[in-house]
């Protein structure tokens, strides 16, 4: 999935930098990027509050956070929370701004920002 992603950024080359990393906690210092992702993964893990934190952690002050929230539809044993349980989540963690919309029928887009 790197690889497709890396394909399709060679005009930021230089710019964008993308890693996978495999379990908590990350191998970054605090507010090491300007935009964090963890798309559908949330909800499959065991929990969310040491993922979320992390996430936080290693966002730079008014850093985008940008993720998905399963839907009911998506058929997948996974945490399923509702948008405003999801909202009050994040915000609980200290994200901002934080925006749920519709964006295809298993996910919603997930956005948010880290104060500063």
């Amino acid at each position: 999935m790197l690889d497709q992603a890396a394909q399709k950024l060679t005009d930021y080359e230089g710019r964008v930098t993308l890693r996978q990393v495999i379990g908590f906690p990350l191998p970054f210092p605090d507010n090491s990027f300007d935009m964090v992702a963890c798309m559908e993964a949330l909800e499959v893990m065991p929990e969310m509050d040491t993922p979320l934190r992390e996430l936080f952690r290693v966002l730079r002050p008014g850093g985008f956070f940008l993720s998905s929230r399963g839907t009911e539809a998506s058929g997948r044993k996974s945490k399923v929370m509702s948008r405003e349980q999801f909202k009050t989540l994040l915000e609980s963690k200290g994200f901002e701004r934080v925006e749920i919309v519709a964006w295809w029928k298993w996910f919603d887009r997930v956005t948010a920002r880290k104060p500063g």
